[in-house]
């Protein structure tokens, strides 16, 4: 009985990601975009900026703390 895992698409396109959807990653054109007739596109990671994935809260009480004093 072997179970299946699924597995992690490396880079989920731009609809997919904006309707937080699951993306098979397929090219030229996934299957959501394809069963939808939409145009697909895939943004590289590296596009985004590293501020985005960095979590903003524990900066903003430091900065906020500093201000108070």
């Amino acid at each position: 009985d072997a179970r299946r895992v699924p597995r992690r698409t490396p880079m989920a396109c731009q609809f997919c990601r904006g309707r937080k959807l699951k993306c098979d990653g397929g090219r030229p054109s996934c299957g959501n975009c394809n069963r939808r007739g939409y145009p697909c596109q895939y943004v590289p990671v590296y596009a985004y900026s590293s501020s985005f994935l960095r979590p903003r809260h524990a900066d903003q009480r430091f900065h906020s703390s500093e201000q108070q004093k």
